[in-house]
């Protein structure tokens, strides 16, 4: 009975570590009119449910630093 408990504990505990997504990205983008310069950045996102975060950590599109957070789904 007390193995049973202590495994129940460890699947509860190894579902809520996992429960989060987090990536690196680098995205550009250019233009064939001249007048739009190339853009690029580079962030970083964590998504956990219907949170998510982005920090921007380069590019010339965003500053470093610059961060996004959403807590209904991305829809806003």
């Amino acid at each position: 009975m007390r193995m049973s408990l202590v495994v129940i504990g460890l699947l509860f505990v190894a579902h809520t570590a996992a429960a989060a997504i987090e990536y690196e990205f680098r995205q550009s983008s250019r233009s064939d009119i001249e007048a739009i310069p190339t853009g690029e950045f580079s962030g970083r996102a964590v998504i956990d449910g219907d949170r998510l975060r982005v920090d921007f950590t380069g590019g010339n599109t965003y500053l470093p630093g610059t961060y996004m957070i959403s807590t209904n789904g991305s829809r806003s």
